[in-house]
Protein backbone atom coordinates (compact mmCIF):
# COMPACT_ATOMS: atom_id res chain seq x y z
CA UNK A 1 0.00 0.00 0.00
CA UNK A 2 2.78 2.21 0.97
CA UNK A 3 4.41 1.64 -2.52
CA UNK A 4 1.32 2.42 -4.20
CA UNK A 5 0.70 5.55 -3.04
CA UNK A 6 4.47 6.77 -2.91
CA UNK A 7 4.04 5.88 -6.77
CA UNK A 8 1.47 8.43 -6.98
CA UNK A 9 3.22 10.73 -5.41
CA UNK A 10 5.76 10.20 -7.35
CA UNK A 11 3.62 11.07 -10.49
CA UNK A 12 2.31 14.17 -8.71
CA UNK A 13 5.75 15.33 -8.42
CA UNK A 14 7.17 14.90 -11.85
CA UNK A 15 3.71 16.85 -13.08
CA UNK A 16 5.04 19.69 -10.86
CA UNK A 17 8.26 19.24 -11.92
CA UNK A 18 7.78 19.60 -15.42
CA UNK A 19 5.27 22.88 -14.94
CA UNK A 20 8.59 24.56 -13.18
CA UNK A 21 10.90 23.04 -16.14
CA UNK A 22 8.76 25.31 -18.76
CA UNK A 23 8.35 28.08 -16.15
CA UNK A 24 11.73 28.12 -16.15
CA UNK A 25 12.12 28.00 -19.86
CA UNK A 26 10.28 30.69 -20.29
CA UNK A 27 11.95 33.10 -17.96
CA UNK A 28 15.30 31.80 -19.29
CA UNK A 29 16.96 31.24 -15.99
CA UNK A 30 20.01 29.27 -16.88
CA UNK A 31 19.78 28.08 -12.82
CA UNK A 32 16.65 27.54 -12.16
CA UNK A 33 16.34 25.51 -15.92
CA UNK A 34 19.03 23.32 -14.60
CA UNK A 35 17.33 22.88 -11.18
CA UNK A 36 14.35 22.02 -12.40
CA UNK A 37 15.12 19.49 -14.72
CA UNK A 38 17.66 17.61 -12.21
CA UNK A 39 14.70 17.15 -9.36
CA UNK A 40 12.11 16.33 -12.42
CA UNK A 41 15.20 13.43 -13.82
CA UNK A 42 15.50 12.78 -9.75
CA UNK A 43 11.26 11.74 -9.68
CA UNK A 44 10.84 10.69 -12.79
CA UNK A 45 13.72 7.97 -11.61
CA UNK A 46 11.96 7.40 -8.47
CA UNK A 47 8.12 6.78 -10.52
CA UNK A 48 10.32 4.30 -12.47
CA UNK A 49 12.16 2.52 -9.82
CA UNK A 50 8.53 2.13 -7.59
CA UNK A 51 7.06 0.88 -10.65
CA UNK A 52 9.57 -1.83 -11.10
CA UNK A 53 9.28 -2.62 -7.46
CA UNK A 54 5.65 -3.09 -7.55
CA UNK A 55 5.85 -5.02 -10.64
CA UNK A 56 8.47 -7.67 -9.34
CA UNK A 57 5.94 -8.04 -5.90
CA UNK A 58 3.11 -8.48 -7.87
CA UNK A 59 4.87 -11.45 -9.96
CA UNK A 60 6.39 -12.42 -6.86
CA UNK A 61 2.90 -12.74 -4.83
CA UNK A 62 0.80 -13.88 -8.46
CA UNK A 63 3.08 -16.86 -8.94
CA UNK A 64 3.44 -17.97 -5.56
CA UNK A 65 -0.74 -17.42 -5.32
CA UNK A 66 -0.77 -19.45 -8.82
CA UNK A 67 1.39 -22.62 -7.19
CA UNK A 68 -0.92 -22.98 -4.20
Amino acid sequence: MFLMLRADWCYVMVKVWKGKVTEAEKTGDAVEIKRANGMLVLYDSLQLAHKCILNSFYGYVMRKGYAV
